[in-house]
């Protein structure tokens, strides 16, 4: 996919977050406006972190039996330094749609992301588009890159390898 405009295989995502299509979503056509499509891929990828991040420990900097991990909502922040997005099929409904998300790459400070937004997160499905993000993790007083938290890398590796990344997590705990 690569943000090429390739074929994209709905089953190849492990991560989906169900996104609800607004009427200010639609521009005057009817139709879901074009940087609209980039938000859809911004929900899901706070999706994907938030679950990644509780299944590394708590966003709130305790684990599961309230010990501290050091892990909190700030210890990661990034800027977004690409994005593209392929547009196959127009969204025309209010129904829902859903976002497949996935880690292609983690490197020392950039995380590279891929998503198809789809009617139904299966086989077979509508693609509406498909696209990539490239973030970069930054210093937040600096503003300067940084090397990606350690809880991040492991967790990012262990996702882009399409295997769950936590006991209990499923593809189907993010399709609703």
């Amino acid at each position: 996919m690569r943000g090429r405009g390739g074929p994209v295989d709905p089953g190849s995502f492990q991560h989906w977050v169900r996104v609800d299509v607004r009427y200010s979503d639609l521009d005057t056509q009817g139709v879901v406006n074009n940087a609209t499509y980039l938000t859809y891929f911004e929900h899901a990828r706070v999706q994907f972190f938030e679950r990644l991040r509780g299944e590394a420990g708590g966003n709130d900097g305790t684990d599961r039996q309230g010990g501290a991990t050091g892990y909190t909502a700030t210890d990661m922040p990034f800027v977004m330094a690409r994005a593209t997005c392929a547009y196959r099929h127009p969204i025309t409904s209010l129904a829902p749609v859903h976002v497949g998300v996935r880690c292609t790459e983690a490197g020392r400070a950039t995380i590279e992301m891929e998503y198809a937004i789809c009617d139904r997160p299966e086989f077979g499905a509508v693609l509406y588009a498909s696209g990539t993000t490239t973030a970069v993790c930054v210093d937040a007083r600096t503003g300067k890159p940084r090397s990606l938290p350690e809880w991040a890398r492991r967790a990012l590796g262990q996702a882009s390898t399409g295997r769950p990344y936590g006991a209990g997590s499923s593809r189907a705990d993010l399709n609703t």
